[in-house]
């Protein structure tokens, strides 16, 4: 049983928000359903943006691209496996693709927050689209995790 709320983190920043893990609350995370076996694709509804997943036990790593271009790297982990494994790559990923923004610079706790969570990295290639895209882009993040999270609860 996955607890019904997921923390989404945003590495660079430390902002946190809480999610309820209703897929019927988001038209957005229907839409990726059909995708997912694809692994990759378009973004619905944001031409020019794509996704990339690779997926564990209970976990998994997506990308958030525009024109071919790496902008948020996310991790998330739903249930017991590789979620501590996995946060702790997230925040050295996070070392190695922001040095240079001090202030984007906060401490990656050590410890992921409890599960299900979401955790994201923007990557400097942020500043390539415009303040409206890079919103938008948060709530791409939250309704990708949902629709990983119900496919694999759904799965069997």
């Amino acid at each position: 049983m996955v607890p019904p709320l997921l923390h989404h983190v945003t590495v660079n920043t430390g902002h946190v928000a809480l999610h309820e893990l209703n897929l019927m609350h988001s038209v957005g995370a229907s839409e990726f359903l059909p995708l997912l076996e694809q692994r990759s694709g378009e973004i619905p509804g944001m031409p020019g943006f794509a996704f990339a997943l690779t997926e564990a036990d209970h976990c998994c790593q997506f990308i958030l691209a525009h024109q071919g271009v790496e902008i948020i790297t996310c991790g998330l982990a739903w249930g017991a496996g590789t979620g501590e494994s996995l946060w702790r790559w997230l925040g050295d990923y996070y070392d190695y693709a922001v040095p240079g923004i001090p202030q984007w610079r906060t401490d990656c706790p050590s410890t992921p927050p409890p599960l299900p969570w979401l955790g994201a990295v923007l990557t400097a290639n942020l500043k390539l689209i415009s303040h409206g895209q890079a919103r938008l882009l948060g709530a791409v993040e939250r309704d990708l995790a949902l629709a990983v999270i119900h496919r694999s609860l759904t799965r069997n």
